[in-house]
């Protein structure tokens, strides 16, 4: 279970330390050519150490903290997902060290909602030490989200047990409950946005959509064969399919969704009513192999989000 002081935003949540001997530092800077050296470290890191007899401890102290770093981490260390060479240390305005990350190491402190890493750093005369605090993030969530969450609870156990399989145990459960209310507030401004739309100039709503690579559309559809499209939930979907549509004035009647039903019922029935006002077909998920193939044949457009989930007996487990 994750630790109860992740529950405060930039509480240190986990901890990590390590120890060099200098010794060892000294053996590696005299039996590797200086060009190997950027293998362990930073061209600023290096820089920094100087030329003189304090460049061991400093670099000493630098592995230290980059191997401190990287024990914050157990799991991902053990997969090869990160490693002491994605950390490096450096100086802000006033000194004092902080971490530097690279791509791979901001993806897993995103991962495991981390903040920043504090260091500390220490040397002596026979061993450099460091020692790297985990601080944690914490979302804001808006007033709105929170009394979704509270109030109107819609699907709130799916969403927790969800976001708890993402972060996993690494991430407190007041996070996991501020990430979900900041989803409620998500879903809020979609639905906000949703109704304005209704009232928007067609060039409004063409001007709040930008479609991409429209000439791939255009020559599958030159084809004759049909198209299929293969597609997720982003952004707005109801919204940018619509204004989307805009774009391809000859398609309209010909580009068919395939869609679950959503809950409640009444928002389904208002979903494919704006979606067939707009020009588009609605084929359900379920039992519509046959007209899914006799739009593809007539050289209609199928679009498939492929994020629904899908389980037994329509989908397979892999």
């Amino acid at each position: 279970m994750a630790d109860a002081r992740a529950a405060i935003p930039g509480a240190a949540t986990r901890c990590g330390i390590d120890t060099v001997e200098i010794a060892r530092i000294e053996r590696l800077l005299s039996e590797t050519a200086p060009e190997d050296l950027h293998r362990f470290f930073t061209t600023q890191e290096l820089d920094e150490s100087g030329e003189g007899a304090g460049r061991a401890a400093s670099l000493a102290a630098r592995f230290a903290a980059k191997e401190a770093c990287v024990k914050l981490f157990p799991r991902e260390a053990a997969l090869g997902e990160i490693e002491p060479g994605d950390f490096s240390v450096a100086r802000d305005a006033y000194g004092a060290p902080r971490v530097a990350l690279s791509p791979r190491a901001t993806a897993v402190l995103a991962k495991n909602r981390i903040r920043d890493i504090a260091l500390s750093l220490t040397h002596d005369r026979v061993s450099a030490s460091s020692v790297a605090l985990a601080l944690a993030d914490a979302t804001e969530a808006p007033l709105s989200g929170r009394l979704i969450f509270r109030l109107l609870p819609f699907r709130r156990r799916v969403v927790l047990d969800n976001l708890r399989r993402v972060f996993g145990v690494g991430v407190a459960d007041a996070e996991i409950e501020r990430l979900a209310q900041a989803h409620y507030a998500h879903l809020w401004r979609l639905f906000i946005e949703f109704v304005r739309f209704r009232s928007m100039s067609e060039r409004q709503k063409a001007a709040r959509v930008k479609v991409d690579n429209v000439a791939v559309f255009t020559r599958a559809l030159e084809r004759g064969k049909g198209i299929l499209v293969l597609t997720g939930h982003f952004g707005n979907w109801e919204v940018a399919t619509v204004a989307g549509l805009s774009t391809f004035p000859q398609m309209r009647g010909r580009i068919h969704f395939v869609r679950r039903p959503i809950k409640p019922r009444w928002l389904d029935r208002f979903v494919n009513w704006r979606f067939q006002r707009a020009g588009f077909g609605v084929l359900p998920k379920r039992g519509s192999l046959d007209a899914i193939l006799d739009r593809l044949a007539a050289g209609d457009a199928i679009v498939f989000p492929f994020d629904q989930h899908a389980g037994p007996p329509d989908g397979i487990e892999v």
